[in-house]
């Protein structure tokens, strides 16, 4: 009824802490409201909503900082495949639900679209340790190497700029280099998960100058560029 809803309207403005003591005494007595204190319980109103959401909103971003990369990994294949978020820890029923899902998708495909896997046979935890390890040791040769190439790029660039026609455009030159060479990293992002992705066509690998290769890409342009390149001297 109107006294109960009254009640319970001048209730929830106290434990909110309305400013507006008046308009709270006036709605519990029965008294009738302006349109302009329609308008300040309204403001009042919205902006408590909104400094909820920023709270919760912040709540949120802190518990996604918390989490490990395995849960945003599940996250985010939860979202790939349109799974809901788990709520729960059953991690079984999890990947249950995402296999389910994943064969589905497979089978709508076309034939022969993802290819047999590389790996046939499962591994026990022995050659999943000694995987790893593996990965570790290409892993950090490749970032060395990787460091060495970025380094070779960083002089080469720079020796853009010795020129005294190159001096005056260093800062334009800087502004369209930076930001593409802050996106190289040196460490690997290859890991043991790309052996389970891994199919049978990875193990391909066909030259891009032999002569089958050079057979199907052979153009007009390249048998002018080899003529000039036989055209010039050698000395």
């Amino acid at each position: 009824d109107t006294d109960s809803l009254k009640l319970e309207m001048s209730g929830s403005l106290k434990e909110l802490h309305c400013p507006y003591h008046n308009l709270v005494s006036r709605i519990l007595n029965g008294g009738e409201l302006k349109a302009t204190d329609h308008l300040k319980l309204q403001v009042f109103l919205s902006s408590e909503l909104q400094a909820a959401q920023i709270v919760r909103n912040r709540r949120v971003t802190e518990s996604q900082r918390k989490e490990g990369p395995t849960c945003r990994e599940l996250l985010s294949i939860c979202a790939t495949l349109d799974i809901p978020e788990p709520r729960e820890a059953d991690t079984a029923a999890l990947f249950s639900q995402i296999q389910d899902r994943v064969s589905k998708i497979l089978q709508d495909l076309p034939g022969g679209s993802v290819g047999k896997p590389v790996l046939k046979k499962p591994l026990d935890s022995k050659q999943w340790e000694k995987l790893r390890s593996i990965n570790a040791a290409l892993s950090s040769e490749y970032e060395c190497r990787r460091r060495m190439l970025i380094k070779r790029l960083d002089v080469t660039v720079q020796s853009f700029g010795w020129s005294d026609r190159a001096k005056v455009r260093v800062d334009s030159m800087a502004r369209v280099y930076q930001p593409r060479r802050h996106s190289l990293k040196p460490q690997s992002t290859v890991d043991t998960s790309r052996l389970l992705a891994a199919r049978e066509d990875v193990c391909n690998v066909v030259k891009t100058s032999s002569g089958s290769s050079r057979e199907k890409t052979a153009c007009a342009v390249n048998k002018v560029e080899r003529r000039l390149l036989c055209a010039l001297p050698y000395h």
